[in-house]
């Protein structure tokens, strides 16, 4: 097997994995707003607590998701403005094979190259868009699905990927 992509870094794709990172913590958020949930209603009906602490506790359990998800969105917008002179221009060129791929990673600075085993991968997500490969938690890099020779090359890759036990995740975002 030998699949070939160029993919161009781009600010859809950056955001898109983010998207992709970001689906885990929103699972915690509802976890946590449950709990704030059931704290608010102890505080209702409860006696020992004054008025102005209940509607305290209140708002802030209530607003805590919505600002959360918005300070989020803000640290990634930040993070990609910060290092916009790195990411203009980057380019990763993928040369997938059997039991590994090679990735020459290129942008205006420096020039990189890296041969991962498919074995040390962390996880593997694809959504509509793109292929997000992680090396670990939170580190991935992003294939265009679009920059494939031919569009059976993705089918080709999952087979291959999962053939070497790594964990594939299909996503319906984009």
């Amino acid at each position: 097997m030998d699949i070939h992509n160029l993919t161009r870094f781009t600010k859809e794709g950056y955001y898109s994995m983010n998207r992709e990172i970001g689906k885990k913590a929103i699972s915690l958020l509802l976890i946590m707003e449950v709990l704030f949930i059931g704290a608010i209603i102890y505080l209702w009906i409860s006696d020992g607590f004054d008025l102005l602490i209940k509607i305290f506790i209140t708002v802030l359990g209530v607003t805590y998701p919505f600002i959360s998800i918005l300070i989020n969105k803000l640290l990634v917008a930040r993070q990609y403005r910060l290092n916009k002179m790195v990411y203009d221009g980057m380019s990763y060129e993928f040369n997938f094979h059997d039991d590994e791929f090679k990735v020459v990673v290129r942008n205006n600075q420096i020039d990189g190259e890296s041969v991962i085993k498919y074995k040390t991968l962390h996880h593997v997500i694809e959504n509509q868009n793109f292929i997000f490969i992680f090396i670990n938690a939170r580190t991935s890099y992003i294939v265009d699905k679009k920059q494939f020779d031919n569009s059976s090359d993705i089918d080709l890759l999952k087979k291959q990927l999962l053939a070497n036990s790594v964990s594939y995740k299909v996503s319906k975002s984009k």
